[in-house]
């Protein structure tokens, strides 16, 4: 019986390291995903406090590659339309390196529903605005 036991002991062992081995790849894609959305609440409160200089850290404009330009535009535009609110409705995985997130947030008086790109430059995730 004891070598039974052992026989069980070790099966379930082995079936249990396969199953760890197996899932390393969706536990580095939840990681990723959690640093998304970490990235993107600092982005969202860095716009809702005002904070410009956050808004750069977590952010990349593809439109205004000039930070001082970029800076004078954001705070004009946060002047203007304040966030007063958001919810991160899903975020998608797409690779190691892109992530999209939808969220919905209330800009001013208009609530908008966006799907908005991520790419992880120098480590760090970063909200995408892209130059469409």
């Amino acid at each position: 019986m004891n070598l039974s036991k052992a026989v069980v002991s070790f099966t379930l062992a082995a079936v249990l390291a396969g199953f760890a081995f197996v899932s390393t790849p969706t536990d580095a894609a939840q990681t990723a995903e959690i640093e998304a959305k970490q990235a993107v609440t600092h982005y969202l409160n860095a716009v809702s406090s005002g904070n410009i200089n956050e808004i750069m850290k977590y952010s990349k404009d593809e439109r205004i590659p000039d930070e001082t330009q970029r800076k004078e535009m954001l705070q004009r535009f946060l002047q203007k339309h304040p966030v007063k609110k958001f919810e991160v409705l899903s975020i998608n995985y797409v690779n190691d390196e892109n992530i999209t997130v939808t969220l919905t947030g209330q800009f001013g008086d208009n609530t908008e529903t966006q799907t908005l790109p991520l790419l992880k430059e120098n480590n760090q995730w970063k909200v995408l605005i892209e130059d469409k």
